[in-house]
């Protein structure tokens, strides 16, 4: 009875380790579909009204914004983004600096600074209803992904003044 049971464990074990297996290879295939139709596979660590939670989805630029796809796909208008930029994990770091002797004073001297990573992020400023925010996203090639975002972007704003 024993080595029934025993037997019934193992082969429950290996029948989740190849259904794991193949729902890894289904969602590495539909991330290559992704990425070869354009799209860049990236976080979204937050800022935008709109978008909820941090997520992982798809960011590609279309003809009349920015798209951004994770539970539910959001686009930000081209008129709504100012610039764009990628930073290193130390730049932004230092760009909430002020904040941290803000929240911890005199002791933010004394608080452990994280180390410094070659982590690369996007920071998308946007200016909507004359609110600004800031939309952060990471991933591997950032700054292909700004060049594309700044490109889409200029040729929107070539058109628009074109168009007045």
């Amino acid at each position: 009875m024993g080595n029934f049971i025993a037997a019934l464990i193992i082969i429950v074990f290996f029948g989740l380790l190849i259904l794991g297996a193949k729902e890894t290879h289904k969602e590495n295939k539909a991330t290559a579909a992704m990425i070869n139709s354009g799209h860049y596979h990236a976080e979204y660590l937050g800022g935008s009204p709109h978008i909820d939670a941090a997520t992982i989805g798809y960011i590609k630029p279309r003809e009349n914004g920015l798209a951004f796809t994770g539970n539910r796909t959001h686009l930000t208008k081209w008129a709504n983004i100012k610039s764009v930029e990628v930073k290193n994990h130390e730049q932004i770091t230092q760009d909430i600096t002020a904040g941290r002797v803000l929240l911890l004073g005199v002791f933010a001297l004394a608080a452990k600074k994280q180390t410094v990573h070659t982590k690369q992020y996007l920071v998308i400023h946007c200016e909507e209803e004359e609110v600004n925010y800031d939309m952060v996203f990471t991933g591997v090639n950032m700054g292909a992904l700004a060049s594309q975002i700044n490109k889409a972007l200029i040729g929107y704003r070539k058109e628009t003044k074109a168009l007045s």
